[in-house]
């Protein structure tokens, strides 16, 4: 399958922590139980099919909305649409802001995926870090989650992510990916990757919203069709030897680990660095049991 490339750019949406400030600490996040059932760490791949969607750009460091403009009205708008500028729209369906969107287009909502299988605390399309709800987040190292649905996808036409880094901002590559069972051997699956580079940064202003176009992604989705479990990781990356060499650059970077065991036993003065989710929906897609 050829690979493609579509430029990526991640939007800062979403409010600010209000009210409840004390509970959007960034260093408080569940993690998932290694003992839980839903997750599968090392799923049989049979065939792999990667999208590395390219994003030359690390634009979570431009503060003013003026340059997030300006980056938007430079990317292909068709891939990724973002909600400050293009309100009203048909991908929008109406919503006029990015929680009643999540609200509205979460896996549970539209999958009605029962939230005893899984960890609670994903796919409920509560994205806000304020109010009742804010703690709906888990916690992940860069080697991920990977989830079973218990359902199976019929159709999708976009993927949504919602999540900050704890402390600092991560230079990172995320992967998303979907898995699909061959029917030839027991556990053993196709897998749908689909990548993007961006600097993550904390919840100070929210969680960040990313979206992904799989219709011009992909050339045609109903390969997807069948795919009963996703996943999401990361890998961190260094700075380059320029960026260590300009303290107000490196300073505000969380550390570079090599190896999941550092980053997991990490345990000095600024603490555990790690990656807060939110939330993953799949807007509009259509599943079966």
């Amino acid at each position: 399958m050829k690979k493609k490339l579509f430029i990526l750019i991640p939007m800062l949406l979403l409010a600010s922590c209000g009210g409840d400030a004390q509970q959007c600490d960034d260093s408080v996040a569940d993690f998932p139980d290694i003992n839980f059932t839903y997750s599968k760490k090392n799923p049989s791949i049979k065939n792999s099919y990667k999208y590395e969607l390219d994003n030359p750009i690390y634009n979570h460091e431009f503060d003013s909305s003026n340059d997030k403009k300006q980056l938007f009205e430079e990317s292909d708008k068709s891939v990724i649409p973002d909600f400050d500028y293009i309100k009203g729209t048909e991908l929008a369906h109406g919503y006029d802001n990015i929680l009643s969107y999540a609200q509205n287009t979460s896996l549970q909502k539209d999958a009605e995926l029962p939230t005893s299988t899984r960890y609670p605390k994903i796919f409920d399309g509560q994205v806000s870090c304020a109010g009742p709800v804010s703690n709906s987040r888990i916690g992940i190292y860069s080697d991920g989650i990977i989830l079973e649905l218990n359902r199976t996808l019929e159709n999708a036409s976009g993927i949504t992510f919602y999540m900050t880094h704890n402390y600092l901002t991560l230079k990172m590559r995320a992967i998303f990916t979907l898995y699909k069972p061959t029917g030839t051997l027991p556990l053993q699956y196709d897998e749908y990757q689909f990548s993007f580079y961006t600097n993550l940064g904390t919840s100070v202003a929210g969680p960040k919203f990313f979206y992904l176009d799989l219709t011009k992604i992909l050339e045609n989705t109903s390969i997807l069709k069948g795919c009963n479990m996703l996943g999401l990781r990361y890998e961190r990356i260094d700075l380059t030897e320029e960026e260590k060499q300009n303290p107000q650059i490196s300073n505000s970077f969380a550390k570079y680990y090599d190896n999941i065991d550092d980053e997991k036993n990490h345990d000095d003065s600024l603490g555990k660095t790690f990656v807060k989710l939110y939330d993953i929906g799949m807007p509009y897609s259509k599943w079966s049991r």
